[in-house]
């Protein structure tokens, strides 16, 4: 059908699955789902934690059409004992000869490598329990779910400032940690950069960001450092998105036109007089320019001669 969402962009199998999940399209409201000790990692509440309450607003969709579609998606569910888990990953090894995420991800009947994760512990330890060391550094797969819960955090803080401070209407969007200005394609995202392995100490430092083919007005990297702590933070403007990465060095931010700032209260303040400039103010009317007048010829009476 191409219908778009109504971001204006494809619908994706995690949009959909959280709609038909999603209970306030029958009138419920749902609290408590997840939650968060004093500095620990977000985790999800089992169902008889949850606080519902009932028919709280006008349903959109029939209870019965609802009740059906989880019915449909519970019985679709499959759950795998972990030696199954390991035993199909051995065979994908043996079959493919090596093992990545793309692998992974695309190996039919074989668990996501976020699940792997989820039930060993990390996608390295899974590994070592089928006997297989990964030539690329795995370590950034154990820490996905944390620097998506900073970003997320950095994305909220400058979405507050916006809106108290500029008045602006600013949405969390749904493809990542972004933020969409005024129900405008004006888009801020936000994406952690990181240092590929230096062939030498004598190397430039570098640090790569995955920009997933985005389109933004401007991007608001984290660079880390070799500890895997925030260095600072490099605020690029608008790219059209052609490239998949985003290469940075302290070199290369000129030529990026980037300003590199090192704390959270100074991204904001970047953002905000970006966003109060007259670029981004309402543009001012063209004067209208007033037609020129021919000069007037001096006016000249016939003289009749007198004879």
């Amino acid at each position: 059908m191409n219908v778009a969402n109504h971001h204006g962009r494809p619908w994706t199998d995690i949009m959909i699955q959280a709609i038909l999940k999603n209970e306030n399209y029958v009138g419920n409201l749902v609290y408590n789902r997840t939650s968060r000790r004093l500095g620990q990692k977000l985790v999800n509440n089992p169902q008889h934690l949850w606080v519902r309450s009932a028919a709280a607003v006008d349903p959109m969709v029939d209870q019965d059409l609802f009740a059906r579609a989880q019915k449909i998606m519970a019985e679709q569910y499959i759950s795998i004992p972990e030696d199954e888990m390991l035993r199909r990953l051995r065979h994908t090894l043996a079959r493919r000869g090596k093992l990545s995420d793309g692998i992974i991800r695309n190996t039919a009947g074989l668990p996501s490598t976020q699940c792997y994760v989820k039930h060993f512990g990390s996608i390295r330890k899974a590994y070592a329990l089928i006997g297989y060391k990964a030539s690329r550094d795995c370590a950034w797969y154990d820490a996905r779910q944390h620097w998506s819960d900073v970003l997320s955090k950095l994305a909220a803080q400058v979405a507050e400032a916006l809106r108290i401070e500029l008045g602006l209407q600013v949405h969390l969007r749904e493809d990542g940690p972004s933020l969409a200005l005024n129900g405008t394609r004006s888009i801020i995202s936000f994406r952690v950069a990181r240092q590929p392995p230096r062939k030498s100490a004598s190397r430039t430092s570098q640090w790569r960001a995955h920009l997933r083919k985005m389109r933004s007005e401007l991007f608001i990297v984290p660079r880390l450092n070799d500890a895997k702590l925030i260095q600072d933070y490099v605020i690029v403007p608008k790219s059209d998105g052609a490239k998949p990465y985003l290469t940075l060095s302290d070199a290369s931010l000129a030529r990026h036109r980037a300003v590199r700032v090192e704390t959270v209260d100074e991204v904001i303040a970047e953002i905000k007089a970006r966003f109060t400039s007259s670029s981004h103010a309402a543009p001012a009317k063209p004067m209208r320019r007033s037609k020129r007048r021919k000069p007037s010829r001096p006016k000249t009476k016939n003289v009749r001669a007198r004879h």
